[in-house]
């Protein structure tokens, strides 16, 4: 199959039922391989004294298709000026930081969002192995650093997450071809038994005296008994940028920092969808959700009330100099407050929108998608929320 690939088309490709090659229609000999496991590679298929080769390029988690059509060309102008583009090994003797300073460093950073605070990271957690070749590093000296840092009383979590950093890189580089294999690739997570943590969500009743506490700030705001985030009350069904951010996030499950980088674009009012931009999204991949009713109609009175929304203005906009909002955390633990709910974050309105969705029978895969979780296993979480659609399960067998 031959298409002309955009980053949005691969981003959006669905795990086939067998392994499916995609050829670039712009860089010929540039193929995606879509796996059944959900994986997707970029290789480079060529011809070698007669014979076709394929060489891997790297995962799509690590080349963007710019930077995969990128080495697509520089490795096929090697081969078209007689050169070997396979005569360059990996260098087995680089050391970690070597590695982190000249290469990885300036990739993550340019890259993702979270590239300094993951160099920041590697700089804090693994200074022991700096001076050392990254060939050299092993399993066991790997899991003697992990043991000190449960000694230390660093939860199970947060240690796989650091070694899920340095793993990362080390895929990175070797799908770079700058080291021979990832040392470390076969060293197992630790059972994250002591981070479990109940998933916090409003009950119906919490939910009710939320929304009439967020009413009772609008009528102060607007008889001019209470400031809101606006220069003056605005004069529609809202006061300001609050209700409407609380029903949104409730009614769609996104994050805060997607949420305050909304652009009216990315509302579509005529198909009743809500697409997060892969450059807002924590997957770096985009998603689109459905919009219920009650989401609708709030994107609807809200535009109404805004004096700017152009297909680039940001739907919750910054009310000083329009830029994205900072936070709202003043008003918002104050509405908490007044309806008495307590040990509830913002984020907690994602869990929210997530278990309320279990609970009404929907399935658990259907409420990874409307999350955007690439594994299962993050929406595994709220699976204890189903039992009655477990018994409708069984209740369907009939084994006599």
């Amino acid at each position: 199959m031959i298409e002309k690939l955009t980053q949005s088309r691969i981003n959006s490709f669905p795990i086939p039922d067998k392994r499916t090659d995609v050829r670039d229609e712009l860089v010929t000999g540039l193929v995606l391989r879509l796996e059944v496991s959900g994986r997707k590679s970029w290789y480079i298929v060529s011809r070698n004294k007669g014979k076709q080769r394929w060489s891997f390029i790297g995962n799509t988690e690590f080349f963007t298709l710019a930077e995969a059509r990128k080495e697509a060309r520089a490795f096929l102008g090697l081969l078209a000026r007689g050169e070997d583009p396979f005569a360059t090994d990996p260098d087995p003797e680089i050391t970690l930081k070597e590695l982190i300073d000249i290469h990885y460093k300036p990739w993550v950073i340019a890259h993702r969002k979270s590239g300094n605070c993951t160099i920041q990271a590697l700089y804090s957690y693994f200074p022991a192995f700096f001076n050392k070749a990254v060939n050299d590093i092993k399993v066991p000296e790997l899991e003697e650093w992990r043991m000190a840092q449960r000694r230390n009383g660093i939860k199970a979590a947060s240690c796989n997450r650091r070694i899920g950093a340095l793993r990362s890189m080390l895929n990175w580089a070797v799908g770079r071809k700058l080291i021979p294999d990832n040392p470390i690739k076969k060293i197992e997570p630790l059972k994250e038994i002591d981070s479990n943590k109940k998933v916090r969500y409003l009950t119906k009743d919490e939910n009710n005296r939320l929304m009439a506490a967020l009413i009772d700030r609008e009528n102060e705001i607007k008889k001019g008994l209470a400031f809101g985030y606006s220069m003056k009350p605005l004069k529609g069904e809202f006061a300001d940028h609050l209700r409407p951010m609380v029903i949104i996030s409730l009614n769609t499950g996104i994050r805060w920092g997607s949420l305050v980088r909304l652009q009216w674009d990315d509302v579509d009012l005529v198909n009743r969808s809500l697409t997060i931009r892969a450059e807002t999204a924590k997957s770096e991949q985009q998603l689109i959700i459905p919009l219920n009713k009650t989401a609708m109609e709030t994107f609807r009175q809200w535009k109404e009330e805004m004096s700017n929304t152009g297909a680039k203005d940001l739907v919750f906009p910054s009310p000083i100099g329009g830029g994205v909002l900072d936070n709202v955390r003043k008003a918002w633990n104050s509405a908490l407050k007044k309806a008495g709910i307590a040990d509830f974050r913002w984020h907690d309105m994602r869990h929210t929108f997530a278990s309320n969705l279990v609970m009404s029978g929907v399935d658990l895969n259907t409420v990874r998608e409307l999350l955007g979780h690439a594994d299962l296993k993050m929406t595994l979480r709220y699976a204890h929320l189903a039992p009655k659609v477990k018994m409708s399960a069984v209740e369907m067998l009939d084994l006599k």
